[in-house]
């Protein structure tokens, strides 16, 4: 009788453990700044270029514009 106890109990005890949850708070994200452009989370101010797809892209006041250049 006292081994089922002690198994209960600590079954029990286990269980409990794998329950909890824990929360995190997640940063808030940034402003982006006025004219700058987004990609992948990485802010990129007017001017910036990215090279995607083996093309050349260009921040253009806020917004990707594909270059001529290949890269």
């Amino acid at each position: 009788m006292k081994t089922a106890f002690a198994l209960i109990l600590a079954t029990t005890a286990a269980l409990s453990a794998c329950t909890r949850v824990i929360e995190r708070q997640t940063p808030a994200p940034a402003p982006i700044a006025p004219g700058a452009c987004l990609w992948e989370g990485q802010q990129t101010s007017s001017g910036g270029t990215s090279c995607r797809d083996h093309s050349t892209f260009r921040c253009s006041n806020g917004t990707w514009e594909q270059t001529a250049n290949r890269c």
